[in-house]
């Protein structure tokens, strides 16, 4: 990314909200009923516009996994090449 190019206040809102998706996803899921969430977890969905920046899925379950309880898992389905990631 070119700060130059794109402007400081743009690339500082990029940066928050690549910063901010692992706590929204998870706040998010807490507020769901307590029998549902295994499943959410499990069924995670990334398109669009920043989920194609290299290694977000990757770097999106590294987040995770530090807020959530150490049993759980999460699984990320992403439309780049139809792969999925899972922890």
């Amino acid at each position: 990314m070119n700060p130059e190019r794109y402007g400081y206040e743009t690339m500082c809102k990029i940066l928050y909200i690549f910063l901010a998706v692992p706590e929204m996803l998870y706040n998010s899921i807490q507020k769901s009923d307590i029998e549902i969430r295994r499943t959410l977890y499990n069924e995670v969905v990334l398109t669009g516009g920043s989920s194609l920046l290299s290694g977000f899925p990757e770097r999106l379950i590294g987040e995770m996994k530090k807020l959530m309880p150490a049993n759980s898992k999460v699984c990320i389905f992403f439309t780049q090449d139809k792969n999925m990631v899972s922890s």
